[in-house]
C-alpha cells in the first residue's frame, strides 16, 4: 500500500470535536503502522489532543484558521515530509490544504465533505464555503461524500459525479452483548431507575434539529411523565436550546451533559 499511495497528509483545522473529527481520528488509526501519514491540526484543538493521547501523528500549526500563513506552513510541511496525498476536511482545511497541495503539484488531492455547507451555514458564510468546494472542483480535486445526502448535495452544486466517491461514515460495533444498565449514571442525572431515557448525541448546532426533539418531548411527557432526555454534545446552539427547555418547563426532564468521552457507557 505504501508504494501505491505514498505518504498521506490529512488536514483538519477544526476547533470543535464532531463527526468529521471522529472520521479523521479513525482514518489516522487505520493508517498508523501501514502508511506514512500525519494530521495537520490547529495547536491545542480537541482533535490535536486526542491524536497525541492516542499516540497518533499530529503536526500542530500555531495559527488561526483564517491566517494566510497557514498556506506557507502547509507547503513547508508537504516539502519537508514528502507527502504525496492530501485529504482535507472542513472548509478552512479544504481552502488552505488543497491550495498548498495544488501549488506543490501533488498528484492526489482529496476533499472529504461531511455536510451540506449551504444548510449548515446560512447566508454569506454558507455561500463562501460552497465557493471553496467549487474552487476545489476547478483544481481537479477528488471528492469524498460521507453519506448519500452529501453526495446528492455535491451533484446539486455541479460537482461531476465521476469525481465523487461515496464512502460512508461507520462505527466499530462492540463485541458481545451490552452489559446491564449503568444505574449510577441515571442517578448522577437525578433520574429514577425506571425512567425511559431518550438520548441524543451530536454537535449542538441548528442543522442537527435538536429543537424539534425538545418540542416533541414537551408533548410526550404529558402522557408519559417518566420520559427523560439526555442531550450529549457541545455547540453554538446550546444556550438557545437551554432557553427552549426552560420556556417549555422541561428542566426536570432534560439534562445537557456537554461533551462526553463515555458514549458507549451512556448508550
Amino acid at each position: 500500500m505504501q508504494d501505491t499511495i505514498g505518504p498521506v497528509l490529512i488536514v483538519n483545522l477544526s476547533m470543535r470535536y464532531g463527526g468529521a473529527d471522529v472520521r479523521v481520528f479513525e482514518v489516522a488509526k487505520a493508517l498508523h503502522g501501514r502508511v506514512p501519514y500525519a494530521v495537520a491540526t490547529i495547536d491545542g484543538s480537541p482533535i490535536h489532543h486526542r491524536l497525541v493521547n492516542a499516540g497518533l501523528v499530529s503536526l500542530p500549526l500555531s495559527f488561526s484558521r483564517g491566517d494566510p500563513r497557514l498556506l506557507t506552513a502547509l507547503i513547508g510541511i508537504i516539502r519537508k515530509h514528502g507527502f504525496r496525498v492530501v485529504d482535507a476536511h472542513n472548509s478552512q482545511s479544504q481552502f488552505w490544504g488543497i491550495l498548498a497541495a495544488y501549488f506543490e503539484g501533488l498528484p492526489v488531492r482529496v476533499v472529504t465533505v461531511h455536510s451540506s455547507y449551504r444548510s449548515e451555514n446560512i447566508g454569506l458564510k454558507g455561500w463562501l464555503y460552497e465557493q471553496v468546494l467549487k474552487l476545489n472542483a476547478r483544481l481537479k480535486s477528488h471528492f469524498v461524500a460521507v453519506s448519500q445526502s452529501v453526495y446528492d448535495y455535491l451533484v446539486e452544486i455541479n460537482i461531476r459525479e465521476e469525481n465523487i466517491s461515496l464512502i460512508y461514515n461507520s462505527i466499530k460495533l462492540p463485541e458481545g452483548r451490552p452489559g446491564p444498565k449503568n444505574l449510577s449514571l441515571r442517578e448522577s442525572f437525578g433520574w429514577d431507575n425506571d425512567a425511559c431515557v431518550v438520548i441524543a448525541v451530536g454537535r449542538l448546532e441548528p442543522v442537527k434539529g435538536i429543537r424539534f426533539l425538545i418540542d416533541a418531548l414537551s408533548k410526550v411527557v404529558r402522557v408519559r411523565p417518566n420520559v427523560r432526555c439526555l442531550i450529549v454534545g457541545e455547540g453554538r446552539a446550546r444556550q438557545s436550546l437551554e432557553g427552549q427547555v426552560k420556556s417549555l418547563d422541561l428542566v426536570n426532564y432534560v439534562h445537557f451533559a456537554g461533551f462526553r468521552g463515555d458514549i458507549p457507557e451512556l448508550l
